[in-house]
């Protein structure tokens, strides 16, 4: 089993909206591997559409959080600002193949 596909089973076991402290601690002890790690993968997960990212307000105060929850298969839309170059390309080749059919 992937890390990846850890990620995802813990979102479909825990439901609902997961801090992301929380998804990379159970999931690296799961893997031995660092918590950051696991955040780079549900990047990741978030870049393929697989899961969504939301700021919460923190529990304890201060600076809002990152939480994660199962995508709900909506279109994903790509902002230029937000997504690294190398996704962007990668949409780019995807859309410009369908237009060659």
């Amino acid at each position: 089993m992937t890390i990846k596909n850890s990620i995802i089973r813990f979102l479909e076991e825990q439901g609902g909206l997961q801090f992301a402290g929380k998804i990379a601690n159970a999931v690296s002890e799961i893997h031995f591997c660092k918590p950051s790690n696991c955040e780079r993968r549900m990047r990741e997960l978030e870049n393929e559409g697989k899961i969504t990212r939301e700021l919460v307000d923190n529990p304890a105060g201060g600076n809002k959080v990152v939480a994660y929850r199962l995508s709900t298969n909506k279109p994903i839309v790509y902002n230029p600002m937000h997504y690294r170059p190398e996704i962007l390309k990668a949409k780019l080749i995807s859309e410009s193949q369908k237009s060659l059919l």
